[in-house]
């Protein structure tokens, strides 16, 4: 997956998650754009780096729980 595409999926996900059903006209959910900054664009990506990293790091005790069995 290409870097925009990680983005893209990003926003999209939060997006989805601020909005729960409301009704036209009622939603609170703000648009994202679509031209990010080079700084954005990289905060965006140390956050899905360190959403993977703990991600990582559950699987790693998952494994070891299941090796003491």
């Amino acid at each position: 997956m290409t870097d925009i595409k990680v983005l893209k999926t990003e926003r999209r996900q939060k997006n989805k998650m601020n909005c729960q059903g409301c009704y036209a006209g009622t939603c609170e959910v703000i648009i994202p754009r679509s031209f990010l900054t080079k700084e954005e664009k990289i905060q965006m990506l140390e956050e899905y780096k360190n959403s993977l990293e703990k991600e990582l790091q559950g699987i790693k005790d998952r494994i070891s729980k299941l090796n003491e069995e």
